[in-house]
């Protein structure tokens, strides 16, 4: 389906595939054939509604909803949206087109610091010098622990070196046979980020970073609605610094969190109980 850069493309490809009409397709939407024509042929919007209802039919997975959601979005009255859906979708499609990481290049992004050093590498006026990296990463790197980060960003193809001179940083994405290795490695690598998040409250100036901390009691299908909200920011601001004309000068880290911190208060259940 990420073939398909517009949802009535992919619709109508997909009654192809299972040869199915509109006429078979309409009351498994639960809308009349009118209907489903007057969207399929442009003259009405889609609401989210109905995405729910496309999502169902064809049987797509979390996945393959939020791409047509996004496809959805294109057309939307909410230049917000718009621009969420954009950036989700560049960012889905450029991810694709990345290679595959083997195993060690998965290790390696599980530690900060070769994060950071891949992403300065891109900067104007880097050094490939493990002195100069050393003493511009943020907190301080030894020469020799620089030196060893430096040689992991080269040797795992992290870092493309420009004929003009310079370098590019080069994304990568994980395959399903990695799924659980590269889980770990994020799980480690938030860790240790969380970590520097706290350390820089107090090191860096406000007008250099944005931390808050907001409580909030939810239902179970708004915390859902929040949650995939702020993966859709994370996107749009990644797309963000994407298309950073640049000079690009600093690496900066990029957290968002939203987490329980109570259990469900609705059940028979005891929390106290063993």
């Amino acid at each position: 389906m990420y073939h398909h850069l517009n949802w009535r493309d992919f619709v109508k490809a997909a009654l192809l595939e299972r040869g199915w009409t509109q006429r078979d397709l309409a009351p498994k939407l639960e809308m009349s054939e009118a209907n489903l024509s007057a969207l399929l042929s442009g003259r009405h919007r889609l609401d989210e509604a109905s995405v729910e209802r496309f999502t169902r039919a064809f049987g797509l997975g979390e996945d393959e909803r939020s791409w047509f959601a996004a496809l959805v979005d294109q057309e939307s009255r909410s230049e917000r949206a718009r621009r969420g859906a954009e950036a989700h979708i560049r960012s889905l499609l450029a991810q694709r087109r990345s290679p595959s990481p083997a195993q060690e290049v998965v290790d390696a992004q599980a530690d900060w610091r070769v994060n950071v050093v891949q992403e300065l590498a891109a900067c104007a006026g880097f050094r490939p010098d493990p002195a100069w990296i050393g003493a511009v990463v943020e907190p301080e790197l030894t020469r020799e622990a620089a030196d060893e980060v430096w040689e992991r960003v080269r040797q795992n193809g992290l870092v493309r070196e420009r004929p003009e001179g310079g370098f590019d940083a080069v994304s990568v994405r994980t395959e399903s046979v990695l799924a659980v290795s590269a889980t770990l490695a994020g799980r480690q690598l938030q860790g240790s980020v969380f970590q520097l998040a706290v350390a820089g409250a107090s090191r860096f100036a406000p007008n250099e970073r944005h931390g808050g901390v907001i409580t909030m009691a939810l239902s179970e299908a708004t915390a859902e609605r929040l949650l995939q909200r702020l993966r859709e920011l994370e996107q749009e601001l990644v797309q963000l610094a994407l298309d950073d004309p640049g000079p690009r000068n600093r690496v900066y880290f990029l957290t968002t969190q939203l987490f329980p911190a109570s259990a469900y208060t609705d059940t028979d259940q005891d929390p106290q109980a063993p």
